[in-house]
């Protein structure tokens, strides 16, 4: 070890979220930086129609102003803004600038295109890069996740963490039940609140929707025993009776205690009945707690709990492993931008301390330390909230397909399908085999070309 400081050294110090002797350099101080380097220019950007994707265009006009750059920023559903960005790559188009991107879901196959451009040149170079900045400012977790071989091709905008689980307190007060710590206290809350309202609420609520369940699921799968691939081989290793079980205890949870046509149900889905009170439990993102705790949007504002991720027989043996591969979501520059100073000022002010902090205020990880420790964030934020976060950063999540196949959405498409079955109260052993089998192939495919 470099003597850099651990994540879990991180957010254990100062209530576990502080570090120690960090401090804002003051502007005053910098050294003079020109922002109007590239006025004229015009930057196409295209991102996820999301929270923080949210505070990052509001400040968009901020920035036009202050660079003379225009900015035409597209926000889009996840499937379609992925769809977009391949297809746009793939047609070598030269107008996108910015784009937003998940390395665990992406990254191999864009990494090997060329469609990232590595940022560390631009960081380290200070006539490009603003020196309020900062890089040494992000959770050093954070840095580690977006670096791969040397390179940093996405830009941080939040904290990695696993998903946690949001349940009503009134329903849990009601039906006298604790805090679920494992996924055995889940599937039992689920069953005494579902039954005990005649079926009016449902017990819970998770994705369903093939793929889009994957990288939800995939902390459970870890937690029955099961794994996506080999740590060291990269072998396809889920088909396995651990991870049977681990497909069959989603798929069940759903079929018995969640909505109707669940497979049809993505995040955008599980957070709506989950806000509409039609559900006592969701088990998502953590990004959501904004949502949830707005009664603009939500009708059970006031009476989330929130609980990090229960856990399963096996939970131990993994959660203390180090990361399985890269994993890191932000703004990346595309490899066939003709603007890649410009779209530089652009990526590194959206993903500063004050997106960052405003991030942390409406419930998100904020990617840098200072967010953490600022102290409207930790006058506004629930405390149980906090803590949830504090834990949920400290554990690395295992990705939503094998981490060696470079061709991620076509993994989770054939591991959805498992998904589905379950759900529907198929053979989850027969599709989970089909499912390895077909991802054993495409990596032994994606071997042979190497």
């Amino acid at each position: 070890m470099s003597g850099r400081v651990t994540r879990r050294e991180l957010l254990a110090a100062g209530g576990g979220l502080a570090l120690a002797g960090l401090s804002r350099p003051s502007l005053a101080q910098a050294a003079p930086f020109d922002w109007k380097k590239h006025a004229g220019t015009t930057l196409r950007v295209i991102t996820l129609k999301f929270p923080l994707a949210e505070i990052q265009q509001k400040r968009i006009a901020d920035f036009q102003q202050l660079t003379g750059i225009k900015v035409d920023w597209e926000a889009l559903p996840e499937d379609l803004m992925r769809q977009k960005i391949k297809v746009e790559h793939l047609g070598g188009a030269t107008d996108l600038d910015v784009y937003m991107s998940y390395y665990g879901q992406e990254g191999q196959q864009f990494l090997a295109s060329g469609w990232y451009t590595d940022t560390v040149p631009l960081i380290k170079n200070p006539q490009l890069t603003n020196p309020d900045f900062q890089w040494d400012d992000f959770i050093p977790a954070v840095r580690d996740g977006a670096t791969v071989n040397g390179q940093v091709p996405i830009i941080p905008d939040r904290a990695q963490a696993l998903p946690i689980l949001y349940f009503r307190r009134d329903l849990f007060d009601q039906f006298k039940l604790a805090k679920p710590k494992t996924w055995d206290d889940v599937r039992n809350a689920a069953k005494v609140i579902h039954e005990g309202t005649n079926k009016q609420v449902f017990g819970i609520v998770l994705r369903g929707k093939g793929a889009a369940a994957t990288s939800m699921l995939g902390p459970v799968l870890y937690d029955f025993g099961g794994r996506w691939a080999d740590r060291s081989s990269g072998d396809i290793a889920f088909n396995t009776p651990e991870a049977v079980a681990a497909f069959d205890w989603w798929g069940s949870m759903l079929r018995l205690y969640g909505p109707p046509g669940s497979v049809n149900n993505h995040w955008a889905e599980v957070t709506s009945i989950f806000s509409q009170g039609r559900a006592a439990m969701v088990y998502d993102d953590i990004t959501f707690a904004t949502l949830f705790s707005d009664p603009a949007k939500s009708t059970v504002a006031g009476k989330v709990g929130y609980a990090a991720a229960p856990t399963g027989p096996k939970s131990e043996a993994w959660r203390s492993e180090p990361p399985i591969a890269p994993n890191s979501t932000g703004l990346a520059i595309s490899g066939f931008s003709k603007k890649k100073e410009a779209a530089w000022l652009l990526v590194q002010y959206l993903s500063d301390r004050t997106s960052s902090q405003r991030y942390m205020l409406q419930g998100g990880l904020g990617a840098r330390q200072s967010a953490w420790t600022d102290p409207e964030v930790a006058k506004a934020l629930d405390p149980e909230f906090l803590e949830t976060g504090r834990l949920s950063t400290q554990i690395n999540a295992p990705g939503a397909a094998p981490h060696s196949i470079a061709n991620v959405s076509k993994a989770r498409d054939f591991i959805g399908e498992a998904v589905v079955a379950s759900i529907l109260g198929q053979d989850v052993k027969a599709a989970l085999k089909t499912a390895a089998d077909r991802c054993s192939e495409l990596l032994k495919e994606e071997r042979a070309k190497k």
